[in-house]
């Protein structure tokens, strides 16, 4: 049998060498108008603030380094978002994040925390044609873990001093209860928090001038007082809907097969087939030899007909279990 094992394991130091390693990971395959700078996520690893708690996850497949995570807690809204989980290419399957995800609730499950909303944005540039690849996929395993719509547009913030805007989205949200609508009121609280103590504390701590930052500022006030217009006018209270998004194209699946591990199923595979051949064998050879003996007295040549019992009997387990062997690892 083939399994992988997944894990995750929380970052404490912006040194660690398998973050590091993660990192460039995520920087790697994360699309630009939506990744963080690394430098910026090393920094907050090393400086810690109350508005906002940051958690980095180390992602492992059968204790290989494969990909990054990154969660925010918001202690004034009990609210956790799930930044992105980024993985190597050959690790993009449903099945693999369905695992991480599970993993990284069980982790905050387990945590100090209370957790009244579990939220991420998505993105719906040019309402849904200019989606990005990341955003994609976690619509369909966040609606599969029972994440919904918030039914409410979200103006994400800029990241940072960038001439990449911000751009429409929208939340899903998971609760403690199954909830079909938020009060507009929470929804408002939640933007507040994202907006002025996550993002603008965030690049307070990582701008390098006071210009530079002043300038932000502006820009993610402007964005604000947008966003916020748009809230005004939505009903009370908002929907929250069940997307209900088919699962297409790529399906759970099996990871790539680590070169190592065949090896050693294929060891495993040879004890058995070995200890399974000498036991077929030794019976065989029993019920052969009390066969001739009460069946074939008149034959001379007992030992031909022992020997010929002792071939025919080790062959059939060796062909049958080759034939699943090769079955099983094509």
């Amino acid at each position: 049998m083939i399994q992988e094992i997944y894990s995750i394991e929380s970052v404490k130091k912006g040194d660690d060498t398998n973050f590091l390693k993660a990192l460039k990971i995520y920087d790697n395959i994360t699309p630009v108008d939506i990744k963080t700078e690394p430098q910026d996520i090393i920094y907050w690893i090393e400086n810690k603030v109350d508005n906002f708690k940051m958690y980095i996850f180390n992602l492992y497949c059968d204790k290989e380094l494969i990909g990054l995570a990154m969660t925010t807690y918001l202690p004034k809204v009990k609210t956790l978002i799930l930044e992105y989980i980024a993985l190597e290419n050959n690790y993009r399957k449903n099945v693999v994040y369905l695992s991480y995800l599970n993993l990284i609730g069980k982790f905050f499950k387990e945590s100090k925390y209370s957790i009244n909303y579990w939220l991420t944005d998505i993105n719906n540039k040019n309402n849904g044609k200019e989606t990005d690849s990341e955003s994609k996929i976690l619509t369909i395993l966040l609606d599969i873990e029972g994440y919904k719509k918030i039914d409410a547009l979200f103006l994400t913030p800029e990241l940072g001093i960038t001439d990449i805007p911000g751009f429409e989205a929208y939340f899903m949200i998971k609760s403690t209860d199954d909830i079909s609508s938020l009060a507009k009121n929470s929804y408002q609280s939640i933007i507040d928090n994202i907006y002025f103590d996550y993002y603008l504390e965030w690049y307070k701590g990582v701008i390098p001038t006071q210009e530079e930052f002043s300038k932000y500022k502006q820009s993610l006030n402007d964005s604000y007082n947008k966003l916020k217009k748009h809230i005004i006018q939505i009903k009370d209270p908002i929907l929250v809907v069940d997307t209900g998004y088919e699962v297409k194209g790529e399906i759970t699946g099996h990871t790539p097969i680590h070169t190592k591990n065949r090896f050693f199923n294929f060891i495993k595979t040879i004890a058995i087939y070995l200890l399974i051949t000498l036991i077929t064998i030794v019976a065989g050879t029993i019920v052969g030899l009390l066969i001739i003996e009460t069946l074939l007295k008149d034959i001379g040549d007992k030992g031909a007909v022992i020997a010929a019992t002792i071939t025919a009997t080790t062959a059939i387990p060796i062909i049958g279990q080759y034939s699943n062997y090769k079955r099983n690892n094509k």
